[in-house]
């Protein structure tokens, strides 16, 4: 009788562990389709064909439903140049992203606002750069110079909301040394 218990106890716990691994590579599985159905989504939606920037930016918690947040990522980056986000910073990039149509109620605008709270990774730069250069292959000279001038017009309105240094300069050292950047990335620097 007790080998009788002690076999249903380990085909129980054999029929679990199976159920468990089972479980797990369902799972698995799921996040890699729903990750090709999300790179295929950014590659129709951005028309990037580059596989490692699709990747990079997927990485960097990009999805179709937030891609609109990284086109205003480098209003965040400004406002972080100094090391953190004041109040009118936020109200700044609050601003250029309902001027880009956001949502307030999106999930882009929600991606949006963590930034603004949680300062973003270093990678998260790295993938904006690599995504600005596979832009340049896809859309017109023209629209790629307009962009250009939108992205550092709406990052210098986020840096001159805050005052620049003790509000005697219209922006800090920072955050045009950031803007410099955020320009120069344009032209494949």
């Amino acid at each position: 009788m007790t080998t009788d218990a002690f076999r249903r106890r380990e085909s129980a716990l054999e029929e679990e562990f199976f159920h468990r691994v089972d479980e797990e590579l369902k799972q698995k599985l799921k996040e890699k389709w729903r990750r090709e159905a999300d790179r295929e989504e950014l590659k129709a939606n951005t028309h990037i064909m580059d596989g490692s920037v699709l990747d990079e930016l997927l990485d960097a918690g990009i999805r179709p439903q937030t891609v609109q947040a990284l086109n205003l990522f480098p209003t965040v980056h400004v406002a972080w140049a100094t090391g953190s986000v004041v109040e009118k910073e936020k109200e700044a990039v609050h601003h250029a992203a309902k001027q880009a149509g956001l949502d307030p109620d999106s999930e882009a605008w929600h991606v949006l606002d963590w930034w603004l709270h949680q300062r973003p990774p270093e990678s998260l730069l790295k993938a904006w750069k690599d995504y600005i250069h596979a832009l340049k292959d896809v859309v017109p000279p023209d629209t790629f110079a307009a962009l250009k001038r939108q992205t550092v017009a709406a990052a210098r309105d986020v840096a001159e909301a805050a005052g620049g240094f003790l509000g005697l300069l219209p922006v800090s050292a920072a955050e045009h040394k950031a803007i410099d950047e955020l320009g120069a990335s344009f032209d494949g620097d």
